[in-house]
């Protein structure tokens, strides 16, 4: 009887025989198995976190693009050209090209100013998870803001 690695062989008569080989090809069956069931759950959530992730900065970017354009809407004799500009400022590539904004400005003093950037989700992040149905090319991002008149 003699051992290597994790067989033993074992002399019977002028015949050798393995024991213990099925249980390293086994293991690897087991592991190959596990892999297959995990690792789509792994990537659909890595896949999530990138797409949550570059939502979550472009409301952002939108929430203070929103601010911004507010600000400027409730100094007076602010025009709508220049609420825009101020919003645009803070928009870059698709999202800039995409963004709708809807400007309220204010007529008196103490009135209300509201500016409202929007913007389609897939502007700002691939669509990752439309193969298990949470698809965003249908969704918006809005940010919307209201400032008293000064």
């Amino acid at each position: 009887m003699r051992r290597r690695g994790a067989c033993v062989h074992v002399k019977m008569g002028s015949k050798v025989v393995r024991r213990g080989s099925g249980r390293k090809r086994l293991q690897k069956g087991i592991l190959t198995v596990e892999l297959v069931l995990v690792l789509p759950l792994v990537l659909m959530l890595l896949f999530a976190l990138v797409e949550l992730s570059m939502i979550a900065r472009a409301q952002q970017t939108l929430i203070v693009a929103a601010r911004d354009g507010a600000r400027t809407a409730s100094l007076s004799g602010a025009t709508a050209e220049q609420v825009e500009q101020a919003v645009r400022r803070h928009l870059r590539g698709r999202l800039a090209a995409e963004a709708q904004i809807r400007i309220e400005l204010a007529k008196r003093s103490g009135e209300p100013a509201t500016v409202q950037v929007r913007a389609p989700m897939h502007a700002v992040a691939p669509d990752l998870l439309r193969m298990i149905g949470f698809g965003i090319s249908d969704r918006y991002i809005v940010a919307r803001t209201t400032m008293c008149k000064e």
